[in-house]
């Protein structure tokens, strides 16, 4: 698996399921 940047979806994808982890967290701990 060979991807240099060649997909800036995968970032954007990433980047939202790190974000709604991060607020599942939050809200865990709210």
């Amino acid at each position: 698996m060979n991807n240099k940047k060649q997909e800036p979806k995968t970032d954007i994808v990433s980047l939202v399921m790190i974000g709604g982890i991060l607020v599942g967290v939050a809200i865990g701990y709210a």
